[in-house]
């Protein structure tokens, strides 16, 4: 299984007033700007998707929205709960469990957690392992099969800025 992390989009700043809940701050302008020519250069690199799972917080279901509808074939997109800040591996192991593995599978979420869940994926038991997801970085991890922990291989881990300059922004 061929799996992308990807971290949600800029969003805007907490504001207990505007947004009394985390999980309803939505992305700014500029981030979904900045996400939609990062999808240009997903695309510019041949990625397709056969899942899109994502926290259900707006920012991240916004930000796999973006994804999604700049690729063709559109993958469907479902909203998983472990994916949610402080949702844990386990939940996102059990997920994978359930796609065929010969899947390609995007998985948006949030920090610090996905940077967990790719150490989790690459190093069992989890060692010291940091990797910074920039929001709307993306990392790719390969499994031989349905992933089990620290059986992934990382094949490449991309800023968005590349990303973008890859669809020929800056």
């Amino acid at each position: 299984m061929r799996v992308y992390l990807l971290r949600h989009a800029i969003a805007g700043p907490r504001d207990p007033r505007r947004y009394p809940a985390d999980s309803d701050r939505p992305l700014t302008h500029e981030g979904r700007r900045k996400m939609a020519r990062a999808a240009r250069g997903m695309r510019v690199l041949g990625l397709r998707f056969d899942l899109v799972l994502t926290s259900p917080f707006v920012r991240a279901r916004q930000t796999a929205r973006i994804v999604a509808t700049s690729l063709s074939p559109r993958p469907p997109r479902r909203a998983l709960r472990p994916l949610s800040p402080g949702g844990g591996a386990g939940g996102v192991f059990a997920a994978l469990a359930s796609i065929p593995a010969d899947a390609s599978v995007l998985l948006v979420g949030h920090e610090p957690d996905l940077s967990r869940l790719a150490g989790a994926m690459i190093v069992e038991p989890r060692s010291d392992l940091f990797l910074e997801f920039k929001k709307g970085g993306l990392c790719r991890i390969d499994h031989e099969g349905v992933p089990r922990p620290g059986a992934g291989r990382m094949i490449f881990h991309l800023t968005p800025r590349i990303l973008r300059l890859l669809a020929g922004g800056s």
